[in-house]
């Protein structure tokens, strides 16, 4: 040091701070996982530790943007609740009392126990994993494996709105659909919680905001984007599909609608079969072809795929054989111009003003028709016809679980697909926007596997258990028409459960019901806690034994984690994780992609560590078991391992069909082709070199209508998006939805029973409308008055962060939000306890009174309360004190309602209905408690972890590691 230094730092009373420290002595580039958003970031390493996390500038999806989740991700990987090694359960389930076992140990045990399963009865195997971003490895494997018992997270987050959009217009909200940020001036956003998307909506809502477009936020809470928002309508939860339906109303009476697009590009022309009794009751009219007839000017009938047919949207025809006959957009206005979808006649269910919807509806009509946006770019539509220019009408809608999360959700979402649709805003400036790699037809394929005829010991699966059935003959049943797969999926409890009914394995399980399973395996879901509605019966019925017996009802279970979370105490045998710092991954396009408006894209994660504790990465060992249980996908023909590699291997030479595997990019022997093309050795390096993602922009002219526009059809078929470069009609009538509603009148080969068929025949409405939630209408709502709600904070994402050092500081521990005025008529004071109660369960939380929150609802933030003894937190935490779960008080059955227990779910895709709890709030008198009520008994946990650490002190040390 120099002595003009030495003497400034002398007599200088303040410490001397380095202003440009040395941050790293190199960069790694790789995706976040620390959310569904799936940023790209870099990630500064010194002398071989993390030290600082950023985002990518160079990043199709956050553009270097990066939230307060992406930058924790350093105390993600330095969380004390790593699981250290294999584990082999030795007390009883739920004990946390574990012996560490070796790997090979670990996979032989898991070979055993899954080889004589597949020997003698596949089906007896439930594969379920959480938000593991691999589905289309996981249900690739299960498949191979012969179980038609798989499937991940979405039924119980968002396969209502899902399915909706799939079946209606070939995309949907979120992943595969996204507003026109840059163009659209009117933009209303639905049940949206913060945690998902956040940077690219935070991106998207500051230049909407820049712009001056307005941006209304419809929720029951008003946090973070709604906080923003130009207008918050605070609507009581469950009733969107209701206000939408009543914006639909005064559209159609003012007829602000788009004719020349409906006529276009929907089946508003297609003709509706009016035969009651009849076997086609309800179905489109079809020519010899097989093709749907429409209406001509001159009352001729028409096939309505023919180019240059201007099809009539009302009036009444007979057909050939003498039945009657109208279009869809007939049926369309008369349902909806009905008096009961007026404003004045939903306001008060809704919580929505009447006149606010007026406005709204006069509002979205004239941003959309008077000004309608132009673009000068020619295109050409499928059917060979030029425009010279793009145009579009501005208005935009967005959604997510808020509205999903219900009994009536599907429905709710096809009400927000038909506004659209109505107004002409599918993919076209300024309204709503395919991402690729959609659209997809509509109705969607492929259809789910798993029949009992294709389910055999040592069989795989003809295809991927999960899919989307277009009429009763696709669902899987036995051969008395009951469920075949443990979680009713794909029955007549939930014909269109697409993405599967997680919620409801471990109580069929539990019950043998519809038979018993053998080994429950499970993958980073946290399926004891808060991913489990009923929590402390789900707890007990992992630890369940048959009296008789003295066994385990579910005999084994196998489970996977990077954290020690809640389930890993109910697991047999424990299979630990790397965290995604330490491994591989693949954002396909076959499965969740990051594929945008702008084009196809996809991502990889690499290591960016080297794990310091004797773990593997899941995806390797499912595939190292794959191939010792001789599963056909995952050997050669002469017997090894077919991907000696582990994932980077089947990464690269995995193929789905020829030509198309997990990655998109670089694709055939030199790298030289994008979507389809032969395995490339360099694939990966590839993608490291770019910064781990790889994304094809779209030319101009295939940036909108991509539905009906012929250069992108041909480019989705060339590039393996698509497999023929049909037109995608957006479905304003679902007919598939009309084809189970005439089994459950008695037609076809394939019948529901008669516990069912009133069901079938209510809710299978190819039309939308609004049904009030299963648990509303069947409690006395007089006794439980308030509408309950949790949402994900904007810092947190499942209970992998309430973990996390740095984000518990913000939020660690959670409080019971009531509206201000409901609150004070009951006699609460800031910060007081209350007994919150539903038709399920009592729990007693601390609350905190808000205005910001529609007076008939309290919520709190999500998976912030823990079980003691989980995720290696200290006894005294917050977390285990004043911490709590509202899913202690949701049921996964209904209340009895005829003798049949149905899951609390939407009827049509069996989507968990997490928001149609009702409950009751009671004060607790003053020093009664103040300690949340359920607690459980604290767990043990494996020696290896150690003891949580009173203070967690990152590079404190000169190992550059954690330390206590």
């Amino acid at each position: 040091m120099t002595l003009a230094r030495r003497l400034r730092d002398y007599f200088s009373p303040r410490e001397f701070i380095d202003t440009s420290p040395r941050i790293s002595d190199e960069v790694k580039y790789t995706t976040c996982y620390m959310c569904a958003c799936r940023c790209g970031i870099k990630v500064h390493l010194k002398d071989g530790a993390i030290r600082y996390i950023e985002g990518n500038r160079d990043h199709p999806v956050n553009r270097g943007v990066i939230c307060g989740k992406g930058a924790s991700g350093i105390m993600q990987q330095a969380s004390p609740a790593k699981l250290q090694k294999p584990l082999k359960r030795v007390g009883e389930r739920g004990s946390g009392e574990f012996r560490e076992i070796e790997w090979e140990e670990a996979i032989t045990t898991a070979v055993e126990w899954l080889s004589s399963v597949r020997a003698t009865d596949p089906k007896k195997l439930a594969f379920f994993t959480g938000r593991d971003q691999s589905q289309s490895l996981t249900g690739y494997w299960a498949a191979q494996f012969g179980t038609p018992n798989f499937a991940a997270h979405g039924g119980f987050c968002s396969v209502n709105m899902a399915a909706a959009g799939m079946y209606t217009l070939g995309g949907s909200f979120w992943e595969f659909g996204e507003p026109d940020w840059a163009r659209t001036r009117f933009f209303m956003m639905f049940g949206v919680a913060e945690d998902h998307d956040s940077n690219p909506i935070k991106i998207g809502l500051s230049g909407l905001r820049r712009r001056g477009a307005k941006f209304v936020s419809v929720n029951p809470v008003r946090t973070g984007y709604s906080a923003i928002a130009d207008e918050w309508i605070g609507i009581r939860p469950g009733t969107d599909g209701l206000f939408v339906l009543s914006l639909v109303h005064e559209l159609l009476k003012a007829d602000r609608i788009d004719v020349d697009y409906l006529g276009r590009y929907t089946n508003a022309g297609w003709l509706v079969i009016q035969a009651p009794g009849t076997a086609d009751d309800g179905l489109f009219a079809r020519n010899e072809a097989g093709e749907p007839l429409v209406l001509e000017p001159s009352g001729s009938l028409a096939s309505g795929m023919a180019a240059g047919i201007a099809a009539r949207l009302v009036g009444e025809t007979v057909l050939p054989d003498g039945r009657r006959a109208v279009p869809v957009f007939q049926l369309v206005a008369e349902r909806y111009l009905d008096s009961g979808y007026a404003p004045e006649a939903v306001a008060e269910t809704c919580g929505v003003p009447a006149a606010t919807i007026r406005r709204l509806a006069a509002e979205m009509a004239r941003t959309a028709f008077e000004e309608e946006i132009e673009l000068a770019v020619p295109w050409t539509d499928w059917a060979g016809r030029r425009h010279e220019t793009m145009r579009g009408r501005p208005v935009s809608l967005h959604a997510m679980r808020g509205i999903s999360a219900h009994s009536n959700g599907f429905q709710t979402c096809r009400a927000l697909h038909l506004l659209q649709i109505l107004l002409g805003t599918i993919d076209v400036p300024g309204g709503w926007r395919y991402k690729s790699p959609h659209p997809k037809p509509a109705p969607p394929g492929p259809k789910p596997a798993g029949r009992p005829e294709q389910v055999a010991p040592g069989k795989p699966l003809s295809g991927i258990p999960l899919g989307y059935p277009l009429s009763p003959e696709d669902l899987i049943l036995d051969a008395e028409g009951r469920p075949f797969r443990i979680d009713k999926a794909f029955s007549w409890d939930a014909p269109i459960a697409a993405h599967g009914m997680m919620h409801m394995v471990i109580q069929n399980a539990w019950k043998g019901d519809p038979y018993p399973i053998d080994t429950l395996f499970m993958y980073m879901t946290n399926m004891a806690w808060n991913s489990a509605m009923n929590t402390a019966e789900t707890m007990r019925m992992l630890a369940d034994k048959d009296p008789a017996t003295g066994e385990y009802r579910i005999p084994r279970i196998i489970y996977s984690d990077a954290y020690y979370s809640e389930t890993v105490a109910y697991a047999d045998l424990v299979l630990p994780d790397t965290t995604y710092l330490e491994r591989w991954d693949c954002i396909s396009l076959l499965d969740r992609p990051i594929g945008g408006v702008e084009g196809p894209a996809d991502a990889i994660r690499q290591p960016i560590l080297a794990p310091d504790r004797d773990v593997r990465p899941f995806q390797d060992v499912l595939i190292e078991i794959g191939a010792h249980l001789g599963l056909r996908g995952f050997v050669t023909p002469e017997g090894g391992p077919r991907y000696p590699g582990g994932y980077p291997d089947y990464i690269v030479n995995h193929e789905r069909r020829p030509g198309i595997g997990p990655l998109a990019g670089w694709r055939g022997v030199e790298g030289e082709n994008a979507g389809r093309g032969a395995p490339n050795p360099q694939q990966l390096e590839r993608y490291i070199a770019n910064g781990c993602f790889w994304k094809d922009d779209l030319p101009e002219d295939q940036l909108y209508f991509k539905h009906a526009n012929k250069a992108y059809l041909e480019t989705a078929v060339t590039m393996g998006l698509m497999d023929k470069p049909d037109p995608i009609v957006l479905q304003l009538y679902v007919e598939p939805l009309q084809r189970f509603r005439l089994a459950a009148r008695g037609h076809g080969s394939v019948l529901p029973q008669e516990t069912h068929r009133e069901r079938i025949e209510t809710y299978f409405d190819p039309l939308p409308f609004w049904y009030m939630p299963f648990e509303e209408s069947r409690i006395d709502r007089n006794v439980f008055p308030l509408h309950a709600l949790t949402q994900r904070p904007m810092q947190m994402y499942h209970s992998w962060h309430s973990q996390n050092a740095w984000l518990r500081q913000i939020l660690g521990n959670n409080r019971l939000f009531v509206n201000r005025t409901i609150g004070r008529a009951l006699g609460l004071a800031e910060d007081d306890w209350v007994w919150l109660s539903s038709h399920h369960g009592r729990i007693r939380v601390p609350t905190k009174l808000m205005d910001g929150v529609n007076p008939d609802t309290v919520w709190t933030w999500n998976a912030i309360g823990k079980r003691s003894g989980a995720w290696n937190l200290a006894p005294d935490s917050p977390e285990f004190r004043k911490g709590f779960l509202l899913n202690h008080l949701i049921s996964e059955l209904l209340p009895l309602d005829g003798g049949y227990s149905y899951a609390n779910a939407d009827p049509i895709t069996g989507q968990a209905a997490w928001y149609d709890l009702r409950v009751r709030i009671d004060r607790v008198p003053q020093g009664e408690g103040d300690i949340t009520i359920p607690s459980f008994k604290m767990l043990e946990h494996p020696a290896s972890l150690g003891h949580p650490p009173g203070i967690l002190r990152y590079f404190a040390g000169d190992c550059g590691r954690p330390t206590q």
